[in-house]
């Protein structure tokens, strides 16, 4: 038998040889259709474990929708940017930090992240074919492609012109590694759990009743003390003044039972009296730190540098007798609620701390970072070290609890005030729930109680990042600080260029010249020269010249190439316009305008051309011998047109050139790149000869190979002037999950690739009927494309949602890399097959988002209770069944065997419960029926019928199990598609399947049968619970099956002699008797005693003969040495061994000699 391995491989070359996934493509075009979002993993690591579920899942719908008659698009895409990428980045070049990639340049390092974006491409191009799913991965979407990024661009100046956008200054996670705020998701994504240190902190009262007292504050952010300007409490509580024996505090009075824990030997506390909270505000407390670090920069409308409402105590609400001392310490530059005080109190702030997360410079008795990786308590074993020296700590203790990482450099985070660019997430909350509502969730929890949770609670969406690698953020600020107009958001090339405009361009082509007339190629200066334009040609120019004129385009500089043709054509223009207009126009010579350079070929046939760009997909990239390609061309062009428009302001500029230049030029105003030009995707019209075109050139943002690119740095080359105000692009760039959040219409390219028409159809179709990914991205890509789509469209994303669970190691833990404890994904498939790998996750509870433990051992019994199963029944079929049939899948078979009729309805019945589960997407349910099914095929149907192949019911019991076979092999297609294709591929080879297909994945979905009578369902049953009864007591007693026995006795429904038959086969019994209990009767006569060792003599005849490896048609000759009187069931031997000839001879002990006849 082949390994899994190696049958699945055959099947993927059988696939891939005869183009089976187009052709499903193509299947069922103009049909309904089924779409799907699918999300874009990154190319940065190979398929792991976590791909492995959602890879399957997506490749089963598919193939089921496929089946079921709909069109189904597969579509591939990549995400490219972001930390993951920046961090490889980061990692290849040996950096530390964003000084060194400051210091190391923007523009170099984003090449390295570039370079680092489909690092295993190839590796995922031939893993995902080979975990069997069909998707097309050769015109996939990346989300660093221009048109991806354009889309994006759109998204956002539409959610700015609805008011959504804004920018703030407020307390956000940050990263001091990555230099950067997080949303609110990533932090969920990286909760660690520490021991930290906390301290109960001293604050003297400096005024009042209460005067030289101390106020005590719990902190768990010692390091936060630097930047102290108040104390919070809640005036509804009730404060006590204690003395401690060396000092008066003060605390919330239900705070007293900790504070006692505190002390000392030989220290006594007394309450002195109780304070109402209100009593307290507004009091004065000593500054603990006194550097004087008050200015903010980043602060934006909140700097107050009034230090008179500083260091007071104020009531906040926030402030909760739950745990520490009811008083709380205010740092605005490190809290939220902080933040809130200090804007509603007008306190200063004090920001400490810089973006690395580091003391400041004036910070003189700390250095170093307040939270480091590898040491987070470090800083604050300093702070409090200062404060006990300096008697300012009352307790300190160490507690436990979970704290933010940077989910990709595992950084501690920090709460950071920062200004911040936000999309007002909130304003579309009830919006978005309401559509929430009527998304369909698998399972139903997930979407309406956890996802429900988080809409509930929703904050506004900070979407900068002060990164490099990513989608820019589209605000350009004026220099001018007072402006009206201090913002500018720009959503696409077109925005860009009506900011960018300094000219207008025309590009001719030379009129018709003598080597057109002789088919030759003609670009050197020195044959070029004979090449005259001829009469049409000139008179063609003149007609063009005269068109301008009408038009009102009348240049003011003309440049032409050097070669003959367009300076004759260029001198023409020049001259019709002087004498119409008296306009003198200056005239132009530039060498970068010159005709494409053939090189070696220069002055051969036009079919010597043709003949060298035959391949359209080399054309533009191939170079002629010691010549140019048409991409040469292209970079000379652009860089013209760049240079030339800096030189002039307002002016009309014609150029006259060649054809290939003409091309180009449209090429570069649109940023086009190569890649596109040869796949085609980018087509510029070709211009006659003497015929002009429009150029929409304008300065956009563009690599050095000038191709539309608005990664940094080049679209911080964008720069403009709008009323007298220069204008330059924020240097932040968007969080990667909005890539994710605008995949639906990035990925497409919407609005731009769509006319109007072919928007609103897009925008009503913008609902697929499917998501599924795994749990984490339900507040993840999930979240971000339901916002997305009710900001932009009102609209849901999606239909239906399934969620998939988290798969353990076998140990019961998270997969680790660290802790190496799960095998490589393609080692065990290459084991164990991707179909045992399929079958175990879409059988189990994990794709109801359940926790499921990853088991080599199931997916051993998968392949033994399922794959070997099916294997061992075309085994069988191959030894015994009937070849060469012509079969109808149709065919009716229920009233020919209680056996077919049976199987007939288990079969229905499988299609029933796999098709109405599948439907609901409860995968699992419509699995697990599966495996029940092959059991029941295998060890009963099959077994039942072994002898019916032997005799007048061979033909009949053959095509039945071909038609079983072929159903089995349409209903596990989408979960197993590699057997399903190995069983569909026995039987059109074994047989004649009218109307088959070329795979069972080009069949249609089997129906559903309504079969009226299913009494033999259960009277099926009862006989084999009968059976299971009997041999029960069989094996209680310790008498083997193959011993007979006088009879059973059963219940009486059980009359039908089809029945007894089958009980008294299985059970080896002479008789089935009515009784009112399933009793065996266990009494062997001598007779039996001895058909029993005859029995046992054929069981080890065949055993022989497949020692020998003898096929069933093969005769066999037997010598049997026997001390035992069996001549009796000499008959019986032969029929059953196929032998023509039994000797039997006096012996001891049984001995059997086989020989082939």
């Amino acid at each position: 038998m082949k390994s899994p391995n190696e049958r699945e491989s055959a099947i993927l070359k059988y696939w891939q040889d005869n183009n089976i996934f187009q052709k499903s493509l193509d299947k069922n075009k103009d049909k309904e259709t089924f779409r799907y979002y699918d999300g874009p993993p990154y190319a940065t690591g190979l398929p792991h474990f976590g791909n492995a579920l959602p890879t399957a899942i997506k490749d089963m719908y598919p193939r089921y929708k496929t089946m079921r008659g709909y069109d189904v698009p597969r579509s591939w895409g990549w995400d490219c940017h972001g930390l993951p990428i920046e961090s490889l980045a980061e990692k290849t070049l040996g950096f530390q930090g964003k000084k060194d990639i400051e210091e190391f340049g923007v523009k170099k390092f984003n090449e390295t992240a570039r370079d680092s974006v489909f690092k295993f491409r190839e590796d995922w191009k031939k893993i995902i074919p080979r975990l069997g799913r069909w998707v097309d991965m050769d015109n996939d979407y990346r989300t660093l492609d221009a048109t991806f990024m354009e889309s994006n661009l759109w998204a956002f100046k539409k959610l700015h012109d609805k008011g959504l956008v804004y920018e703030g200054y407020k307390v956000m996670p940050w990263c001091p590694h990555c230099e950067t705020v997080l949303s609110n998701y990533e932090v969920t994504e990286g909760y660690k759990e520490i021991s930290d240190l906390s301290a109960y902190v001293y604050f003297k009262i400096i005024d009042g009743e209460y005067k030289d007292a101390y106020m005590i504050a719990w902190t768990t952010t010692p390091w936060t003390l630097p930047g102290n300007v108040a104390l919070a409490i809640n005036k509804d509580f009730i404060y006590i003044l204690v003395d401690t024996g060396s000092k008066k505090i003060i605390v919330s009075k239900s705070s007293l039972e900790k504070i006692i824990t505190f002390k000392k030997e030989g220290e006594e506390f007394s309450v002195i009296k109780e304070i109402k909270g209100d009593e307290l505000l507004g009091i004065k407390y000593q500054r603990i730190f006194n550097y004087n670090i008050l200015s903010e920069s980043d602060n934006i409308n909140t700097q107050i540098n009034d230090v008179e409402t500083g260091w007071k105590i104020y009531h906040g609400n926030f402030v909760t007798d739950t745990d520490g001392t009811g008083v709380v310490h205010i740092a605005p530059a490190f809290g939220d609620d902080d933040m809130k005080l200090m804007q509603s109190e007008y306190l200063p702030i004090i920001k400490h701390v810089n973006s690395k997360g580091e003391f400041v410079k004036e910070v003189t008795d700390f250095s170093g970072s307040v939270k480091p990786k590898d040491d987070h308590s470090k800083a604050d074993i300093e702070i409090i070290k200062y404060l006990a020296h300096n008697g300012h700590l009352f307790a300190k203790e160490k507690y436990i609890h979970t704290y933010p990482h940077c989910w990709r450099c595992k950084t501690p985070l920090l709460n950071y005030a920062t200004s911040s660019w936000f999309i007002m997430t909130t304003a579309v909350k009830d919006r978005m729930i309401e559509i929430n509502n009527q998304i369909n969730w698998y399972p139903d929890e997930i979407g309406h109680k956890r996802l429900q949770s988080w809409l509930e609670n929703n904050r506004d969406w900070a979407v900068s990042r002060s990164r490099y690698w990513g989608t820019p953020l589209p605000i350009w600020k004026s220099k001018n600080e007072e402006s009206e107009n201090k913002y500018i958001c720009l959503g696409s090339v077109k925005d860009i260029k009506s900011k960018t405009v300094r000219n207008k361009y025309t590009a001719m082509r030379h009129g018709e010249a003598t080597h057109l007339i002789e088919s030759v190629m003609s670009s050197g200066l020195e044959f070029s020269s004979r090449h005259h334009l001829t009469d049409k040609g000139r008179n063609d120019v003149a007609a063009s010249a005269e068109k301008m004129i009408i038009e009102n385009n009348i240049p003011d500089i003309i440049y032409t190439s050097p070669i003959v043709r367009t300076h004759e054509s260029a001198e023409i223009v020049k001259q019709i316009i002087k004498q119409k207009t008296g306009k003198d126009i200056e005239l132009k010579i530039d060498p970068r305008l010159i005709e494409q350079q053939y090189g070696d070929l220069d002055g051969q046939s036009d079919e010597i051309y043709n003949t060298f760009t035959a391949n359209k997909s080399e054309k533009f990239i191939k170079s002629f011998p010691n010549g140019e390609s048409l991409a040469d061309v292209k970079k000379r062009v652009a860089e013209f047109l760049y240079e030339i428009d800096l030189q002039y302001k307002d002016k009309k500029i014609l150029i006259i050139t060649h054809e290939g230049c003409v091309y180009n030029f449209q090429h570069v105003a649109n940023g086009d790149s190569c890649e596109d030009i040869v796949k085609g995707k980018k087509v510029c019209e070709k211009t006659k000869p003497a015929q002009y075109t429009s150029i929409d050139f304008a300065f956009i943002p563009h690599n050095d190979l000038y191709e539309l690119d608005f990664h940094r740095p080049y679209i911080d080359e964008v720069t403009f002037v709008e009323n007298g105000e220069v204008y330059k692009r924020l240097p932040e760039v968007l969080d990667v999950w909005y890539d994710a959040g605008s995949m639906p219409f990035s990925s497409v390219n919407y609005p731009f690739s769509f006319d109007e028409s072919a928007q609103k159809e897009f925008e009503k179709n913008l609902t697929v009927d499917f998501v599924a990914e795994s749990l984490d991205q339900t507040r993840g890509w999930f979240y971000y494309m339901l916002f997305m789509s009710v900001a932009l469209f009102d609209k849901a994303p999606f239909k239906n949602v399934m969620v998939g669970g988290m798969v353990l190691a076998e140990d019961g833990k998270k997969m680790s890399k660290s802790l190496g404890n799960y095998p490589d994904l393609m080692t065990v498939v290459e084991e164990f097959g991707a179909d045992s790998l399929r079958y175990f996750l879409l059988s189990s509870p994990v794709t109801r988002a359940e926790e499921y433990t990853f088991s080599q051992k199931m997916l051993n019994e998968i392949n033994n209770k399922f794959f070997n199963k099916i294997s061992n029944v075309i085994s069988f079929l191959e030894m015994y069944g009937v070849k060469n049939l012509s079969i109808d899948v149709d065919i009716d078979f229920s009233n020919i065997n209680v056996l077919d009729a049976w199987i007939e309805i288990k079969i229905n019945r499988l299609v029933k419960d796999v098709t109405e589960n599948l439907d609901l997407y409860q995968t699992d349910r419509a699995a697990k029926p599966i495996l029940d099914f092959v059991d029941e095929l295998s060890t009963w149907y099959l077994r039942r019928c072994r002898d019916r192949f032997k005799d007048s019911e061979a033909e009949i019991v053959t095509k039945n199990l071909l038609i079983v076979l072929i159903t089995l092999a349409k209903v596990i297609a989408p979960f197993t598609p590699f057997m399903a294709e190995e069983i569909y591929i026995f039987v059109k080879n074994f047989t004649t399947v009218n109307d088959s297909a070329e795979s069972v994945h080009l069949e249609d979905w089997p129906a559903i049968k309504d079969i009226k009578d299913i009494s033999v369902l259960e009277k099926m049953t009862q006989t084999r619970s009968v059976v299971e009864q009997g041999l029960a007591m069989r094996n209680k007693i310790g008498i083997k099956v193959r011993q007979p026995l006088v009879s059973i006795s059963v219940q009486k429904e059980i009359i039908e002699n089809i029945y007894k038959d089958i009980v008294k086969d299985e059970l080896n019994v002479k008789n089935v008797i009515e009784g009112s209990d399933v009793i065996l009767n266990t009494n062997i006569t001598d007779d039996l005693r001895i058909e029993g060792i005859v029995r046992d003599i054929i069981r080890e005849i065949q055993s022989k003969r497949k020692d020998l490896n003898l096929v069933p048609s093969d005769k066999i000759q037997l010598i049997i040495k026997i001390n035992e009187n069996i001549s009796s069931f000499v008959d019986m031997i032969k029929s059953s061994v196929n032998s023509d000839t039994v000797e039997l001879a006096e012996g001891q002990e049984v001995e059997v000699t086989v020989h082939k006849a």
